[in-house]
């Protein structure tokens, strides 16, 4: 019974004395051995900006400072993976802190941006880590400045690498007008309607007999628009 309690003892003797080394060891012989200067706590920068995550280290008296950048399923670009040393440790100012650097999904779905403002397309476009061009085009149903489509079509997957060709409008396309001077009233309108111009005011010298175009408005050559509408003068002469 004697062995049984000086054993207890003695286990308890080393355990009371592991702590008391460990305190000991942590809250003075660390901060000795890492130096006289300050201490500061690591902060957690795991899931921030990497913006954000350096003005935080500063705020700790740390130097943060990007290690690599890896493809990651989970953060988006930009945001820290990683970070060595890990939170909580406790060392001197100024020390180094190494961070990895999320660079997105290796693949992503690219997004239907049709009819967005370019503006709004290029911070997407970036945000996702995806290289993209930009192409002009006129068009009659979408509003200048708005996107038309994109290369690869919406809903593709695309590598990161990728180019991805953004078409824009640049407004309705600038027509000239036809000169109709000797068509009848119907070959006119039949041309008119291929343009997309509207017909709108028919002068006829002679109802009976139409006869040809002798005048129009706007004239020959001039420069119009889908949607305008046009003014022609007939006669039978």
């Amino acid at each position: 019974m004697k062995l049984i309690k000086n054993v207890f003892i003695a286990c308890l003797t080393a355990v009371v004395t592991l702590i008391v080394g460990f305190l000991i060891g942590y809250f003075i012989v660390l901060p000795i051995w890492i130096g006289k200067g300050r201490i500061t706590q690591v902060p957690d920068v795991r899931g921030r900006e990497i913006s954000e995550a350096m003005l935080l280290l500063r705020k700790f008296h740390l130097k943060g400072y990007v290690d690599r950048k890896e493809y990651n399923e989970i953060f988006p670009p930009g945001v820290v993976i990683n970070q060595s040393p890990l939170p909580r440790t406790r060392v001197k100012w100024g020390r180094e802190v190494a961070l990895i650097i999320s660079k997105g999904k290796k693949h992503v779905i690219l997004p239907n941006f049709a009819n967005l403002w370019l503006m709004e397309v290029e911070d997407s476009l970036r945000r996702l880590g995806l290289r993209w061009r930009v192409r002009f085009e006129p068009s009659d149903t979408v509003e200048a400045g708005r996107v038309i489509c994109t290369q690869p079509a919406p809903m593709s997957v695309v590598e990161l690498d990728d180019e991805i060709t953004v078409i824009v409008s640049s407004g309705t396309k600038v027509l000239t007008m036809p000169d109709l001077h000797g068509l009848s009233l119907r070959r006119a309108r039949e041309k008119l309607f291929a343009l997309g111009l509207i017909l709108r005011n028919v002068v006829l010298e002679d109802s009976l007999n139409p006869g040809h175009v002798v005048d129009q408005y706007p004239p020959p050559g001039a420069e119009v628009f889908r949607g305008d509408s046009v003014d022609l003068i007939l006669s039978p002469k």
